[in-house]
C-alpha cells in the first residue's frame, strides 16, 4: 500500500522578531532626522530658544519623503536639506554609540552570570560533608527497607 500524495505546504518561516527586540540594535525608522514622522525631532539643535507650543520644523533631508504630506500646510520649512542631513548623521552616530553601550552592558551581565560561584574552601568542604551525610541517610534508608 502506497502513502497518499498530499499537496506540499510551504516551509515555516523562522520566528518573527518583535520590533522591540530589533530596536535594541536598530530602530524601525529610516530617517534619523525625523524618525519618519516628517518633523525634525531635535529642532533645538538648529532653532535658538524654540517655542514649545510651535510645531517642530519639517524634515528636508534628501531621500526622506515623510514630510511630503505637510508641505502645503504653512509649517516651518526653513531648515535646509544639508542641516537635516547633518542631524541625521549625528543621530546615526549617537544611536550607534548608545546601542554599543547597551551591548556592552548586556555582555557584562552575561559574563558575570556565567562565572562560577565564589565559594571558599570551607564552603566547598561543608557542601561535600552535607552531600556525604545525605547519601549516607539514603543508603541507610534503602538498607532498612530491604
Amino acid at each position: 500500500m502506497e502513502a497518499p500524495v498530499f499537496e506540499k505546504l510551504p516551509a515555516l518561516n523562522s520566528r518573527a522578531t518583535s520590533p522591540e527586540e530589533k530596536e535594541i540594535w536598530k530602530p524601525r525608522w529610516n530617517c534619523f532626522c525625523c524618525h519618519d514622522s516628517g518633523f525634525i525631532t531635535r529642532s533645538e539643535l538648529v532653532i535658538a530658544n524654540p517655542n514649545p507650543n510651535d510645531p517642530d520644523p519639517l524634515c528636508n533631508r534628501p531621500g526622506c519623503g515623510a514630510a511630503s504630506g505637510y508641505r502645503n500646510l504653512g509649517l516651518d520649512d526653513r531648515i535646509p536639506p544639508e542641516v537635516c542631513q547633518q542631524i541625521h548623521d549625528w543621530e546615526v552616530q549617537s544611536w550607534a554609540e548608545t546601542s554599543h553601550q547597551k551591548w556592552l552592558q548586556i555582555k557584562d551581565k552575561i559574563d558575570s552570570l556565567s562565572q562560577g560561584s565564589n565559594r571558599t574552601d570551607n564552603d566547598s568542604r561543608e557542601i561535600e560533608i552535607r552531600k556525604e551525610n545525605a547519601q549516607a541517610q539514603l543508603d541507610l534508608a534503602v538498607k532498612n527497607n530491604s
